[in-house]
């Protein structure tokens, strides 16, 4: 059996991150619930802008177009 690799969690206020990302698992369509996520984010912290909320189809789909368009 192999020894697990170190690792150590650092608090995200250590680092100026550009965007961070959350990842939601739900029973309907994640877009219908984008203006929920929205205002629960502003009720945690009012600074901060909830964006490009979409299916993880739509991100995989996405990921997946650009190696076909950039050859």
């Amino acid at each position: 059996m192999r020894n697990p690799d170190p690792a150590m969690y650092l608090p995200t206020s250590w680092y100026l991150w550009e965007s961070m990302v959350v990842v939601l698992r739900t029973a309907t369509d994640p877009e219908a619930l984008a203006p929920a996520i929205r205002r629960i984010v502003t009720l945690v912290d009012p600074d901060q802008a909830a964006f490009d909320i979409r299916s993880m189809r739509s991100v995989i789909a996405a990921s997946g177009a650009e190696p076909r368009v950039s050859r």
